[in-house]
């Protein structure tokens, strides 16, 4: 099994790489460098892709060497897969050879053996880049391998840059990669990197099939109950930083704006779970300060999402006939200052900030503890996940239960809240949601997942009365269209409490799932 840890960085940044004290600090040996060209394998329709798997053939230094590499995982930058190699006198795979070394997968001797794959098989991309390698001995025993990789991937005549660092596992613990990642980041702009150069290939060769990226939901966490509280946090943060991460690539290319919002569900999850373990976990001041701006970011584009694609289509099918040409208009400016807020969140999320808050969670997530004095109750961080998780949900039902009892007060303040009480139930419940019975755990978080939702539609409501007036004042031919909305929302407010009512009533007949 392969372990490494991928980084991409900026081209420009390559020869401080090369330079960086770091390397010859820890460094065994004088650098290599070579000159490496890959020819990627695969059928007609894709079998080695579809099946998750990569086969290449390498040439460096005069010599072929063929690859497959199947299986395994990629975690916040860390890739573990399988992988099978062997020497070649030819440039071109000898499946063969490959099946007798895959003995005891069945998956990869059945691809390998397949008839439709031997008689198909023929180059689909390349890649060529230099390869410049040093042997690390890292402070507590750990061998690395440290590549910094620069050239291209061609795919079809379209050429796509090569810019990374490998940090590839040789010996010792996989924590050391992304210890050794953090001190470099003080000097080099690092970013994660979830892809691979086959994975690079294949998107530039089928690039003018290719959907555009889709929104990513939170995936159901699963926790083994005799886990301690340490590992059920990690497990939970990789998670939460995996779905942030998941939704990037839609943001950045600006086409589903679900994309976003995914991606500030999966902050407001982190944001959760930071809160359920303040007191084991304890969060570096600059990480607070970064998942911070990026709330701000994020949430100032969903607003104005809200109510360019949400709040104004909706008053305006209610809206007269004289009303009509006012909204669009006003609809237009929303969409425009929506545009704004996405350019501000995709320039967010490329910027090293966010590269380094990324990293930072990341390395948490694998086991790598922030550099604050990390547990504050070492006890209660190895107790079982278990027992935490029905005093942390008993303590989030009582407080929800508390601000309920203001729910039908009309003050926008004091049903915030009661919105934010609610959702740090709703995550902790989904967190722990595998200790417990399924018939118990479906109902509880279907109620607060209504009642999240009505909390929520009121807020936008509250929120858009502000985003009306900055686009009044930029123009003001816009007041009428602006105050029309503004008493729609208000028209709607009394039958959204009434819904809002009947959902607290039902979650507040449910029992909790924990007690203290």
């Amino acid at each position: 099994m392969e372990t490494e840890l991928k980084l991409q960085i900026h081209p420009r940044h390559a020869d401080a790489v090369r330079k960086h004290p770091l390397l010859k600090k820890y460094a065994v040996g004088k650098p290599q460098e070579v000159q490496i060209d890959d020819t990627y394998f695969d059928t007609p329709d894709l079998r080695f892709w579809r099946d998750k798997a990569g086969l290449r053939v390498r040439r460096a230094r005069g010599a072929w060497v063929q690859t497959l590499k199947g299986g395994g995982t990629v975690e916040g930058g860390l890739h573990q897969r399988h992988e099978w190699e062997s020497r070649l006198d030819t440039p071109s795979p000898d499946l063969g050879v490959l099946h007798e070394l895959v003995d005891g997968h069945p998956r990869w001797r059945k691809l390998l053996h397949s008839k439709t794959v031997r008689q198909g098989l023929a180059p689909v991309f390349t890649a060529r880049f230099t390869r410049s390698t040093w042997a690390l001995q890292l402070p507590g025993g750990d061998q690395v391998e440290f590549a910094l990789d620069q050239g291209q991937v061609l795919s079809q005549g379209r050429p796509e840059s090569i810019s990374e660092i490998e940090l590839e596992l040789k010996s010792g613990r996989p924590e050391s990669l992304f210890e050794f990642a953090l001190e470099l980041q003080h000097k080099i702009p690092l970013r994660i990197s979830n892809g691979s150069k086959a994975q690079q290939g294949y998107a530039l060769y089928r690039q003018p099939e290719l959907p555009p990226p889709a929104a990513v939901k939170a995936a159901a966490v699963e926790l083994p109950a005799d886990l301690s509280v340490q590992d059920a946090f990690a497990l939970i943060l990789s998670h939460c930083t995996a779905q942030i991460a998941a939704n990037e690539a839609g943001v950045t290319a600006g086409g589903d704006i679900e994309c976003l919002h995914q991606m500030r569900v999966g902050l407001r999850r982190l944001r959760s779970a930071l809160g359920l373990c303040k007191e084991i976990v304890a969060v570096p001041l600059q990480v607070q300060k970064d998942i911070a701006w990026l709330a701000v970011v994020l949430g100032a584009a969903r607003d104005s999402d809200v109510l360019a694609h949400s709040i104004l289509p909706v008053a305006a099918r209610a809206a007269q006939a004289a009303y009509e040409t006012q909204l669009g208009t006003l609809r237009s400016a929303a969409l425009s200052h929506a545009e704004q807020q996405h350019a501000a969140a995709a320039a967010a999320i490329a910027s090293p900030r966010y590269a380094r808050l990324m990293l930072a969670l990341s390395a948490r997530a694998h086991g790598v503890l922030w550099p604050v004095p990390g547990l504050l109750d070492g006890q209660a961080a190895d107790q079982a996940v278990r027992k935490f998780a029905h005093q942390a949900m008993a303590l989030a039902h009582r407080k929800l239960r508390k601000r309920g009892r203001y729910i039908d007060n009309e003050d926008a303040g004091t049903r915030h809240r009661v919105r934010i009480a609610a959702k740090k139930l709703r995550y902790a419940t989904e967190f722990f949601a595998s200790l417990y019975p399924q018939k118990r755990t479906r109902p509880y978080i279907e109620a607060l997942a209504r009642l999240q939702d009505g909390l929520g539609e009121l807020n936008d409501a509250a929120s858009a009365p502000l985003l009306l007036t900055n686009l009044q004042n930029a123009n003001p031919e816009l007041a009428g269209a602006a105050a029309y909305v503004s008493g729609y929302l208000a028209s709607r407010a009394e039958y959204a409490g009434a819904c809002l009512s009947s959902a607290w009533d039902a979650f507040a007949e449910l029992k909790p799932l924990a007690k203290l």
